[in-house]
Order: structure tokens, then C-alpha cells, then sequence
């Protein structure tokens, strides 16, 4: 990250790519507004029913999630095209980061077993050379998509995850907390209920 900038900043207009914009202003977002183990190398396939003794439900989020990296009602066809608005969407964020390396990461995953875990909810993840640190991103989708999900149906609420490549313990804590705190019905209909990204960010971190 560029010395002073400040990580929950929201990016201007003039920083988003015309993509990238296009898919903010659709998702009604102005830019002015402010676990299965880690084996082989990778994100394994699927979550602990019961994950480490170290997991808290009450994990903060905001240690990996910011308001520039949530997203209310955005609109998706496809999980493919989803997924490659999504790596766009982080891409801007993380000036390090190619979109299209992202993409494919995410793709990758999804082939070795889809990340839906039933009730609407998805957690895509992979690890990424380009980050340091845990790094996460929020987003609700205005119309649900088919993401072959372990009960069948269509997922609405995505929460991405990327880790270095050089991925600890703590990652896949992460990685179980999260998968518990998204099976919790009253928490995803208080995402659900968000109608802008400033609130869904807020009943994310509530």
C-alpha cells in the first residue's frame, strides 16, 4: 500500500477503471461515499463443522474487512462473471493486485469444490502472493446466482477471502470463523436487510 493512504478510504471516481466503476454505479454505490485444512498449497476444499478452539463468533471484522471493500445489491449473471467482477472490484483496492491472476485464483478454487455453504451464502477464497495480511471483501447481490452450493440453492451474500501464500494456522482460524459466523440465519438476514453499503458494512462489523 502507498505511504498515506488510508486503508478504509473509499476510491474517487478518477481511481476506478471504467469497469470497475460501471459495476459500483450499478450496485447504486457512488465512489464519493464513504475449512476443510490449508493442504497441498492451498485453501482446501470444504469448512470445519466445528472449528478451533481459538475461533470467536465474535471475531471482529473489521481487522480484515473495510467500508471500500463491501458492497450492497450488486448485480451478476453468472458465479463466472461474479466471481471476475469481484477480483476487478478488490483489484482496485490493492493497487498490487492483477485482477485477471485473481480471477483465475478464485476460479481455481471453485473447481476444486464450490465455496457455497448453503443458505445463500459462498466465502471464495484463495491465497495470493500479492497480500501480506488476511484481506476481506463483502458483497450482496441484488438478484441470487447459481453457485452449486452444498444444499442446491442460489447464493446472494458472498464474502471473499484472500490470504498470503505463505498462509498460518491463523488463516485457516479465519477462514473456520468466518464459515461460522455466516451459518448464523439471524446474522446473513441482517446483511440481507442492508440496502446500502454503508449499512451492510455495519451489520457486517456489528
Amino acid at each position: 500500500m502507498p505511504a498515506g493512504r488510508d486503508e478504509r478510504s473509499r476510491p474517487t471516481l478518477a481511481a476506478l477503471s471504467p469497469k470497475a466503476w460501471k459495476w459500483r454505479k450499478m450496485a447504486g454505490h457512488e465512489a464519493s461515499r464513504g475449512a476443510r485444512e490449508l493442504t497441498d498449497g492451498r485453501l482446501g476444499a470444504g469448512f470445519p463443522s466445528h472449528p478451533p478452539g481459538a475461533v470467536q463468533v465474535a471475531m471482529q471484522l473489521e481487522s480484515i474487512l473495510t467500508p471500500a471493500r463491501t458492497l450492497c445489491d450488486a448485480p451478476g449473471t453468472s458465479k463466472k462473471r461474479v466471481l471476475e467482477n469481484l477480483a476487478q472490484f478488490l483489484a482496485e483496492d490493492l493497487p498490487d493486485t492483477d485482477a485477471a491472476d485473481l480471477f483465475a485464483r478464485l476460479l481455481a478454487r471453485e473447481r476444486l469444490g464450490s465455496t457455497g455453504l448453503g443458505g445463500g451464502i459462498a466465502l471464495p477464497h484463495c491465497r495470493l502472493k500479492s497480500v501480506e495480511r488476511a484481506i476481506g471483501c463483502l458483497v450482496t447481490l441484488a438478484q441470487p446466482i447459481e453457485f452449486e452450493a452444498v444444499d442446491d440453492n442460489p447464493v446472494d451474500v458472498l464474502f471473499v477471502l484472500l490470504v498470503p501464500e505463505a498462509a498460518t494456522q491463523e488463516h485457516l482460524n479465519v477462514l473456520a470463523a468466518l464459515a461460522e459466523r455466516f451459518s448464523d440465519p439471524a446474522y446473513t438476514e441482517s446483511l440481507r436487510a442492508a440496502s446500502t453499503s454503508e449499512e451492510l458494512y455495519e451489520a457486517a462489523i456489528a
